[in-house]
Order: C-alpha cells, then sequence, then structure tokens
C-alpha cells in the first residue's frame, strides 16, 4: 500500500496518466521543433512557415481543451539551453490556458495560442552575446534588447497569413497598463486582451525559467510577483483567471510530501486544488525510490503535499522522466 492506496489503484492511475502524457508529449515536441525552425528560419531571413504554426498551435488547442494538465507537465519542464524556443511553446501553451479560462471560443484560442507562439520572434535580431549574457546588461546592451519588440513586428509584417493583431502582442508584450513598459509607454485603453493575456503568460514562464544568468523561481513566487503588479502592470481580472488556471500545484511541479517524501505533481484535481497526482521519486533522505503514481486526494495526511520546490535543489531530474518516458521510469 501507498498512502492508503492498493497496488490496483495505483496502476489504475498509471493508466489514465500515461495515457493523456503520451498524446501531450507527441504534441509538445512536435511544437518545440517548430518553433526552433521558426527562430531559424526568422535568423536568417527566411519565410516562417504560417500554414505548419497554426496546425500546431490547433493541436495545442485541442490538447488544452481535452486535457490541459498533461501540456501544462510538459511546459512546466524547463531546458535553459533551448530557452528562446522552449519559451515561446510554454507561452503559446499559457496563453491557450488563460483564454480558455477567460471564454474565449476555440477560434480566438488559436489566434492567441499563435500570438505567444510569435511574440518573441524580434529576439533573433538580438545579438547572442547579449540574449545569453550571464552578467546586468549595461544601459546600452538593455537598450540594444529592448528593441526586439519593434524588430518582431517588423518581421511579422512581412509574413503572410497573420492577423494585425499578432503583430500588435509581438510589438506590445512589454507594454504595461500604467504606461511603465516599452516601447511606447502604452497604457490600459491601447493594449488589446490577447497582448494582457500574452504579458502574463511571458512574465510568469521567464520568472520560472532557469536563465545563463540566474535559476528559475518557483510558481508560488512568480504568483506572488503578478499579484503585486495585478492592476498596475498586468490585467486584474486575468491575473485571477490565470493564477485558478495554472493552480498552487502545477504539473511538473516538485513537492516534498508531509512525510519527507518527494515526487512529482502529474496531474490536478479538479474537485481538490491542493491534491493532486503525484509521482513519488524520492525517499525523505532524497534517495531515488521505485517511481509510483499517488492520488493525494486518496492518501493518507502524510503523503499530502507539504510544499513546493525547486527540483534541481533537490536533484530532481524532471527532464529526465520526459526523456525516458513517465511510463518507462516506472519499470525501469
Amino acid at each position: 500500500l501507498f498512502g492508503g492506496l492498493s497496488s490496483k489503484r495505483s496502476r489504475e492511475l498509471a493508466h489514465g496518466v500515461e495515457k493523456s502524457l503520451g498524446r501531450s508529449e507527441r504534441v509538445f515536441n512536435e511544437t518545440r521543433t517548430l518553433a526552433r525552425r521558426v527562430i531559424r528560419d526568422a535568423r536568417i531571413g527566411g519565410t516562417i512557415d504560417t500554414k505548419t504554426a497554426r496546425e500546431a498551435v490547433s493541436d495545442c488547442v485541442d490538447h488544452v481543451l481535452r486535457n490541459s494538465d498533461a501540456l501544462m507537465m510538459f511546459s512546466n519542464i524547463k531546458n535553459k539551453d533551448n530557452y528562446t524556443s522552449e519559451h515561446s511553446v510554454n507561452v503559446s501553451i499559457l496563453s491557450i490556458g488563460l483564454g480558455r479560462s477567460a471564454g474565449l471560443q476555440r477560434a480566438h484560442l488559436e489566434e492567441v495560442g499563435l500570438a505567444g507562439l510569435l511574440h518573441d520572434v524580434g529576439k533573433v535580431l538580438t545579438p547572442t552575446e547579449i540574449l545569453n549574457k550571464p552578467e546586468r546588461l549595461t544601459d546600452e546592451e538593455f537598450m540594444i534588447m529592448k528593441m526586439h519588440p519593434s524588430q518582431g513586428r517588423d518581421i511579422l509584417g512581412t509574413t503572410e497569413g497573420l492577423s494585425g493583431t499578432i503583430r500588435d502582442v509581438a510589438h506590445q508584450h512589454h507594454e504595461r497598463l500604467n504606461g511603465s513598459g516599452y516601447p511606447r509607454r502604452l497604457r490600459d485603453n491601447d493594449l488589446g486582451l490577447y497582448t494582457r493575456i500574452v504579458a502574463i503568460a511571458d512574465t510568469y514562464d521567464a520568472i520560472t525559467s532557469d536563465r545563463v544568468y540566474g535559476k528559475g523561481r518557483p510558481n508560488l513566487e512568480a504568483f506572488q510577483i503578478l499579484r503585486a503588479a495585478s492592476g498596475s502592470h498586468y490585467d486584474e481580472t486575468l491575473v485571477a483567471k490565470f493564477l485558478d488556471t495554472i493552480g498552487a500545484y502545477p504539473p511538473g511541479s516538485a513537492v516534498q510530501l508531509r512525510n519527507g517524501q518527494f515526487a512529482i505533481v502529474v496531474r490536478r484535481n479538479p474537485k481538490h486544488s491542493l491534491r493532486p497526482v503525484v509521482l513519488l521519486v524520492k525517499d525523505a533522505k532524497q534517495r531515488p525510490v521505485k517511481p509510483r503514481y499517488i492520488d493525494t486526494a486518496e492518501a493518507k495526511p502524510a503523503f499530502h503535499i507539504s510544499k513546493v520546490v525547486r527540483a534541481l535543489d533537490h536533484d530532481i531530474d524532471v527532464q529526465m522522466f520526459q526523456d525516458r518516458g513517465f511510463r518507462d521510469a516506472l519499470i525501469g
């Protein structure tokens, strides 16, 4: 028994989780590959394949509508070595999720997802030594960095098959409601819904991602930052919906249980946000254990979540589980 759950119940959880993860992993990896190709094509002055990008985003919308947790799981697994492309995919998925919570219909979800995927395309013109600089940027370097929204608008302006709204998002995703953003210091009434959505998703993913100049912060810290800037920098209603969309324990998060053991959140519980399904990976002394699924809503209190932790601080390689496949991890 694990936390009061039978072996049969654990196998049932494994089957359900693995089935949804397998489909979503394919969609996420295909979209990630596309994002890298978009960046490569834009960097060499080539044409962005808008048709393929729309198809990839449409698949993401399908999966968010069917099972957002599985796709959110992969968007929460960070890889700083491919930050720009993976950030674009993550922002697309998060924007679709937030758009869904905001009541957008299918066609609009595809549009905001595409806007999220292409929002940072202007960074292909930012010198690599500035993008990857581990130290604080100088004022001059920061001015160069701040050019990427305008450069993104220009790149997308020559791309067929894109709406003006998607170009606006690329140009405006660093603008803030109180006029403190860049590049044009636009204010509240100047910023459309898609821009507001992508700005929140962009900020959240940037805060929680490892970068060359610093470690990503836990999702709860990102929530605090968004809350503090709610109403001044970000749309207050959308921030509230975003926090509900992500939840206290997003899929892919590393957590410590009350008994000291460590696990990875794999699926939320729609009836109890604080009791998700987790994959147990380490004991209280941080020694690897045979992975086992536990539904914390059905488990004994000792198996309830105590806190969110940084995976790398406890040598939990969530990326490894993704690369090997969560099912392989269970039998490996």
